[in-house]
């Protein structure tokens, strides 16, 4: 069963880039992401999440399922800053 954080992560990445198809193994920046872009992405993953990850977390997670393995982290109470 697909993990539904990643699915949103995917279209997240999608809609912040402006690109279809999104697959978990993509990274942010290998699809055209900028910093400027990377914080409009943190804001749409906290206001669709309530997870609130730093630049920081973010820079060493910009692949989708790795940032969805973030965020999960950080709704159960895990993950940096949590």
């Amino acid at each position: 069963m697909p993990d539904p954080t990643r699915t949103k992560i995917a279209e997240i990445y999608g809609r912040v880039l402006k690109i279809e198809d999104v697959r978990d193994s993509d990274d942010f920046f290998t699809l055209g992401g900028t910093s400027l872009s990377a914080i409009a992405l943190l804001e749409a993953i906290d206001k669709e999440f309530g997870a609130r990850l730093t630049p920081g977390v973010f820079y060493r997670a910009t692949v989708v399922s790795e940032l969805a393995h973030e965020v999960n982290a950080r709704l159960a109470g895990t993950g940096e800053g949590a």
